[in-house]
């Protein structure tokens, strides 16, 4: 062997065989499981109910000409006291012009 043969050592000691086929392998396909939703999994627990909403001297500030209330936003978020569970529930209030131009405005969170 030379020192050029230490450079092409794979071709040196392959034995010219013929490649292997390569053979496709199908996996089937998965499903998840669908995960439960928040709401189904507080759904039962007593809840306590925090309303957000602004002032109406503000709002007509804001909106002059006249305004409408929107739904609430509703936020849940689970408040574990020992040996307890209760639900904080936070109803944020939306209100937008009467006449529908896209402006809104949403009651601060705390």
């Amino acid at each position: 062997m030379t020192i050029y043969d230490y450079f092409n050592e794979p071709e040196a000691f392959s034995d010219d065989s013929k490649e292997p086929e390569i053979t496709t392998v199908v996996v089937s396909s998965h499903t998840r499981k669908k995960k439960k939703k928040r709401e189904d999994k507080l759904e039962g627990l007593p809840a306590h109910i925090n309303d957000h909403t602004i002032d109406p001297e503000k709002l007509e500030g804001l909106f002059p000409n006249s305004y409408k209330e929107l739904p609430c936003e509703i936020y849940k978020r689970l408040a574990i006291i020992p040996q307890t569970f209760l639900v904080d529930e936070h109803h944020v209030h939306v209100y937008a012009f009467k006449n529908n131009d896209g402006t809104m405005v949403k009651a601060p969170l705390p």
